[in-house]
């Protein structure tokens, strides 16, 4: 049997904060594994712009390397973004570039503090990284292609989904693999809903109107020096799935796995993305399972006005 839904947009859908925890592992003679903690807060500003603030609780990587812990210094001190989207729901432009460039100015004697016999090194790390800042539309990009945001800003509103039926939203991944922009088709399916919660599982496919299998293993091949007669492994898969909270039509959870096969190394990332529940939705969802709980021991069927009274008892 075929079950249907249209999934509407609402206004203050991106009001919300987020635990995120992500793993990543690279297979190879050395082995890098990498895992963070943290927090994203999101509010809506205007229909097409919002605040944007990562807050980092926990970082483990089995890598020492001085330019990546400036780096960390420095984005702590930079965690808030304000985002205009176009109308699409992509980042066009980050619209507080100039204030966090001028703030990494004057804690720069800060961060040379942290290292002062590496002064130079971290002068030139924190240069390169306001230069990033100055480019056009690169940090844009990473919230577009990279980062978490760009799931939780996917365009899966004011669509319809099915069981049985595949709904295809289009998605370019970036930071996977060098110089590349990969584009895939993202293919949606309904695994299970009911009248508060709406599951969507979805898988990846490379989007061949695009690019190929074949020309991302002739390039790579070239990039690395692969003789014509060696063989290059290439496979790249995304999976996951949405849980959407019905009654407000926000992203409750989102989790992702994607797996990379490229030349002799395999890396893998975790991403699991979950709301962090308000106080009136904690007070909302206990009532829920108290009344659950009721109707299971009693074995019975509340009338509103009963409902209204365990309401308001609890």
């Amino acid at each position: 049997m075929e079950d249907k839904y249209f999934l509407e947009s609402t206004a203050g859908k991106y009001d919300n904060k987020y635990n995120i925890i992500e793993t990543y592992d690279i297979e190879k003679e050395n082995e890098v594994k990498f895992f963070q903690k943290y927090q994203i807060e999101s509010s809506e500003i205007d229909e097409n712009t919002i605040s944007y603030k990562i807050n980092n609780e926990e970082k483990k990587a089995c890598v020492n390397n001085l330019e990546l812990e400036i780096m960390e210094y420095v984005e702590r001190d930079n965690n808030e973004f304000i985002l205009k989207f176009d109308n699409a729901k992509k980042v066009k432009e980050i619209l507080n570039k100039k204030e966090m460039i001028r703030n990494i100015n004057e804690k720069l004697f800060e961060y040379i503090k942290i290292s002062p016999e590496n002064g130079n090194r971290i002068i030139t790390s924190i240069d390169d990284y306001k230069k990033v800042l100055e480019t056009d539309n690169y940090l844009e990009q990473k919230f577009n292609t990279e980062n978490i945001s760009s799931f939780l800003f996917l365009d899966i509103f004011n669509k319809e989904y099915s069981n049985t039926a595949e709904t295809i939203i289009y998605y370019e991944i970036g930071n996977t693999i060098p110089f590349i922009l990969l584009p895939l088709k993202l293919k949606f399916k309904i695994k299970n809903y009911n009248e508060t919660e709406l599951n969507l599982e979805f898988i990846s496919e490379i989007n061949e109107e695009k690019t190929t299998k074949n020309n991302i293993i002739q390039l790579m091949r070239k990039l690395e020096n692969y003789k014509i007669y060696e063989n290059y492994n290439f496979n790249f898969l995304i999976r996951g799935n949405y849980v959407i909270d019905l009654k407000k039509n926000k992203i409750k959870e989102i989790k992702i796995s994607s797996i990379l096969e490229l030349g002799n190394r395999k890396y893998t990332k975790i991403t699991k993305c979950k709301k962090v529940q308000t106080e009136i939705e904690k007070e909302d969802s206990l009532k829920s399972i108290t009344t659950s709980k009721l109707k299971g021991k009693y074995n019975i069927i509340l009338s509103p006005l009963q409902k209204l009274k365990l309401k308001k008892h609890y």
